[in-house]
């Protein structure tokens, strides 16, 4: 159950930033969809990531996620879930898994001690990471401020982009 739960977390963070090219996710070493195995997972479905909405906010111990996703989209989101699942589970144990920092961070919370609940609804599901050790509250709101942060970067990498070649033209 840890496993799963965490899982979903991770695709929350994953799809709050939605596609990032390859020179952005390099440059942010946060997120790399075209090389952290557990991104693939839902980067190798077609049309899935355009379908799959995801809100993370804060609550007093952690942060809950809120997955929806479009009916048509739905198995191949249940899909993804278990290939995630089966790679998280490898490196838990000790396997040697390609990972971003992202995904990386996760499994972090996960060693210190964050508690993790998944509960699938008929659109998606919705996800809280907890702790009671303040210590540990601390780094997820840590991880939360990183994800805002680099999301707006990402947003702003193609605008910044965009100019510059508006610019040179």
């Amino acid at each position: 159950m840890k496993t799963a739960s965490w899982v979903f977390l991770l695709t929350a963070g994953l799809a709050a930033f939605m596609y990032v090219g390859g020179a952005v996710a390099d440059e942010m070493g946060w997120i790399d969809m075209d090389n952290c195995e557990c991104c693939r997972a839902l980067t190798s479905r077609e049309g899935l990531m355009e379908c799959l909405n995801v809100e993370t906010v804060p609550i007093s111990d952690g942060i809950v996620t809120i997955y929806t996703v479009t009916p048509d989209k739905l198995a191949d989101y249940r899909d993804a879930h278990k290939q995630m699942r089966a790679i998280v589970q490898k490196r838990l144990i000790g396997g040697d898994v390609g990972l971003c920092g992202h995904c990386q961070a996760m499994i972090g919370l996960i060693e210190m001690g964050a508690t993790r609940e998944y509960v699938k609804t008929s659109t998606g599901g919705v996800c809280l990471i907890t702790c009671a050790d303040q210590k540990v509250q601390k780094k997820i709101r840590e991880f939360y401020q990183k994800d805002l942060e680099m999301k707006e970067k990402a947003i702003r990498a193609p605008q910044q982009e965009d100019q510059r070649t508006a610019s040179e033209g």
